[in-house]
């Protein structure tokens, strides 16, 4: 079964950016920096953006939380 492509207004979508690393802080992020400024350019609003130690647990409970 196909869905049709539903077009949102982007004032509408929150987004969090989640980057699992173990060795980068905030400010040594750059790839979670990039995805930031592209979402944000885009017109989304990111109401958070996190890093996570780089193992299942710590992923899987920034998803979660995410979610709530």
């Amino acid at each position: 079964m196909s869905h049709p492509h539903v077009i949102c207004d982007p004032r509408t979508i929150e987004a969090i950016v989640i980057v699992a690393s173990d060795s980068r802080t905030l400010a040594t992020d750059t790839s979670g920096k990039r995805i930031y400024d592209r979402v944000t350019a885009q017109g989304y609003r990111v109401v958070d953006r996190v890093i996570v130690q780089d193992d299942v647990s710590s992923i899987r409970e920034a998803v979660k939380s995410a979610c709530d």
